[in-house]
C-alpha cells in the first residue's frame, strides 16, 4: 500500500472525511466485520492524536487540527490501514461499560460476549437463592473482561480466571488491579488467576488456594475452524492464534471444556460458553453427551447462536456421584 500523506485541509471535519475515505480504500479487502466503522475508527484515532474527547471533536468540526497532532494522526492512521485494530493502537477497548487494557497477546473484547456475561450473571443470581458461597471460574480468560466484569457486577462472590498464555494473564492481572477497587478483599484475592490448559489445573488450584469448588464455569474458548483461521492468517490477522483456532470444526477445545467441566462442577452447576454462530446445535449435542442437562442456545442481538448454557446432571454420564 502507498504511504499516507497529510490531508490538504486541516479542519476537523475535513480530516475526518479524508481519513474515512482512506480507511475505506485501504481496508476494502479486510476480513468481514473487521473494518465496518471507518468514520468511528478515524474519530477515535483523532481523539488519541489530539488528546481531545470524541465529543469535543464532534462539537468543533470547523476548527483546525494542529500540525503536530495531524502528524501523529497520520502515523496512527497508517497503522490502522496496515490492519492493526483500533483497540490495539489505543491500548483499550470498552466492554460492559468499562475500559479494558488490550494488546496483541489477547483478543479484543467483542460486544457479542456481553451476552455471555449476562447469561452467567443470571445463573449466579439463581444459585444465590439457594447457597451463600458462590464461585465462578472463567476459563480462557484472556484480557479478563469476563471474569473482571462479573466480579465488579457481583462483588460478593468469588471469581477466578485461567489462561494457557502467560502474557494474557499479565494483561488480565493489570486489568484486575485497575478496574476492581478493593472492597472487603484486594482484587488479587477476589479474582485469583492461574495458568491452565482449559480446566486442567482448576481442581488443584482451588484446593491449594482454599477456594470453593466452582458452581459456574464461564468460557469463551477458541472456536474458529482451521479453515476459518487460515483465511484470517493469510490476511495478517493480528489476534493470537491460540485464542482463535479451535481445530478442524472449531470445537476441539469446547469438547475438552465440556468433559472437564462435568467433572469439576457440582450437581446442577452451570456451564456457560460462547460458541460460533453456526455451532449452537452441535455444541448443545456435545454438552448433552458429556452429561449436561437443560441445555439452551441463546442468540445475540443479530439473531445468531452465541451462548450455550447448561446444568450438570445430578448423575454423571457413567454412574452416580461419589
Amino acid at each position: 500500500m502507498r504511504d499516507l500523506r497529510s490531508p490538504e485541509r486541516s479542519r476537523v471535519r475535513d480530516v475526518l472525511q479524508w481519513a474515512t475515505s482512506e480507511l475505506r480504500r485501504c481496508l476494502k479487502d479486510a476480513p468481514l466485520g473487521s473494518a465496518d466503522t471507518p468514520y468511528l475508527d478515524a474519530l477515535l484515532l483523532l481523539s488519541l492524536a489530539t488528546g481531545e474527547p470524541t465529543e469535543r471533536l464532534l462539537a468543533s468540526l470547523p476548527e483546525e487540527v494542529s500540525e503536530d497532532a495531524l502528524g501523529r494522526f497520520v502515523r496512527l492512521l497508517d497503522r490502522r490501514c496496515r490492519g492493526t485494530p483500533v483497540s490495539y493502537i489505543r491500548g483499550i477497548k470498552e466492554f460492559y461499560g468499562r475500559e479494558f487494557s488490550v494488546n496483541p497477546a489477547v483478543l479484543v473484547p467483542r460486544p457479542d460476549s456481553e451476552l455471555l456475561v449476562e447469561t452467567a450473571l443470571e445463573a449466579l443470581d439463581s444459585l444465590a437463592m439457594v447457597t451463600d458461597t458462590l464461585h465462578l471460574h472463567d476459563a480462557f480468560t484472556g484480557s479478563g473482561c469476563i471474569a473482571i466484569t462479573i466480579a465488579a457486577e457481583r462483588p460478593g462472590i468469588v471469581v477466578s480466571g485461567s489462561d494457557i498464555d502467560d502474557s494474557a494473564l499479565l494483561v488480565a492481572a493489570a486489568n484486575r488491579t485497575r478496574l476492581l477497587a478493593p472492597v472487603a478483599d484486594p482484587p488479587a484475592d477476589r479474582v485469583p488467576l492461574w495458568r491452565s490448559n482449559v480446566l486442567d489445573a482448576a481442581a488443584h488450584e482451588c484446593r491449594i488456594r482454599r477456594l470453593p469448588t466452582p458452581q459456574i464455569v464461564a468460557a469463551n474458548p477458541p472456536y474458529l475452524s482451521d479453515t476459518e483461521y487460515e483465511g484470517l492468517r493469510r490476511s495478517s490477522w493480528p489476534e493470537p492464534e491460540r485464542a482463535l483456532r479451535g481445530g478442524s470444526d472449531g470445537l476441539d477445545l469446547f469438547r475438552k471444556l465440556a468433559h472437564q467441566a462435568v467433572t469439576l462442577l457440582p450437581p446442577l452447576g452451570y456451564l456457560v460458553s460462547e460458541v460460533g454462530s453456526q455451532q449452537g446445535v452441535i455444541g448443545a449435542r456435545i454438552l448433552a453427551e458429556a452429561g449436561f442437562r437443560d441445555v439452551e442456545v441463546r442468540q445475540d442481538l443479530a439473531g445468531r447462536d452465541r451462548v450455550l448454557i447448561a446444568r450438570r446432571s445430578t448423575q454423571r454420564r457413567h454412574g452416580n456421584d461419589d
